[in-house]
């Protein structure tokens, strides 16, 4: 198995640095810091 793993200190760190080979190849995005999604309302 092949890809790419990108580590991302914040959601939106792994398309803005590195969205070209994202989108390129197999890649898997690992989001570190950026804690518990909220809660929805409704």
């Amino acid at each position: 198995m092949s890809g790419t793993l990108i580590v991302s200190p914040h959601l939106d760190d792994a398309l803005l640095s590195a969205g070209q080979v994202a989108m390129s190849t197999p890649s898997t995005v690992v989001t570190v810091f950026a804690g518990p999604p909220p809660q929805r309302c409704g």
